[in-house]
């Protein structure tokens, strides 16, 4: 949207500046070539070669146009690492889905966003991006498959019945 950014972090070798609210920022640059990078929390990093040598030339202009990070984020079944089409996230406030294959793809998550997945027969999971770049939820399955099995043989007991905890 070409709207300023505050509060990014506009670097070179031995110096550094932030922007403020209107994505203004002054930054010392001595004499020599120097790469200028920019990178704020939710968007990729972005640089810059700019020199300082000119001597009558002490002030630069030098705008950054900022890219939205991708995020992949997999959802998989936490005992086969098989991926689980179809399972609902919430990540912040946006409600989204996996795809056919397990996958969503997101753009812009800042450090500290949640994210919560659920889908029937698993266990709710509930976690904090930290910046770390793509990721998985892994979802634990809350059923069991059980068969009441002749100890002898392993054939299955028809009518066989479990008892969990004496019950």
């Amino acid at each position: 949207t070409r709207a300023p950014i505050s509060n990014a972090q506009i670097s070179t070798v031995n110096f550094s500046a932030t922007t403020d609210a209107q994505g203004q920022y002054t930054i010392r640059i001595p004499r020599g070539t120097y790469t200028l990078a920019a990178q704020s929390d939710g968007y990729d990093l972005t640089h810059t070669e700019l020199s300082g040598d000119d001597l009558f030339t002490r002030s630069f202009a030098v705008d950054f146009v900022l890219q939205p990070s991708r995020l992949t984020v997999s959802v998989r079944d936490s005992e086969t690492q098989q991926l689980l089409p179809n399972v609902q996230v919430v990540a912040g406030d946006k409600s989204l889905a996996t795809n056919g294959k397990g996958v969503m793809e997101l753009r812009g998550v800042k450090t500290g966003t949640s994210f919560a997945a659920q889908s029937s027969g698993y266990l709710p999971v509930a976690v904090v991006y930290d910046g770390q770049g793509d990721f998985d939820l892994s979802l634990t399955p809350n059923t069991a498959n059980l068969s009441v099995v002749n100890k002898y043989t392993q054939q299955p007991i028809a009518g066989g019945k479990l008892l969990l905890n004496n019950q």
